[in-house]
């Protein structure tokens, strides 16, 4: 499927990276844009599971599940 992030309030975001279950990176990139910030990432090639995204900039590290069914 694909993946629609809106980010706010992170600042100037440094690094988003998406990886499946068993740590391997499936997405990778540094932006470096003043927030907000409105991606979209397709994931329709990927199999089916648990997969985790994390957002870092110079102060915070968020991350977050995602499941693709």
């Amino acid at each position: 499927g694909v993946i629609n992030l809106n980010l706010t309030n992170f600042g100037n975001l440094l690094g988003l990276r998406i990886t499946d279950i068993t740590g391997k990176t499936i997405y990778a990139k540094t932006h470096k844009r003043t927030c907000p910030l409105a991606l979209q990432i397709d994931l329709s090639n990927q199999p089916k599971g648990m997969y985790f995204i994390k957002i870092e900039n110079e102060n915070k590290i968020h991350s977050k599940k995602i499941l693709i069914q």
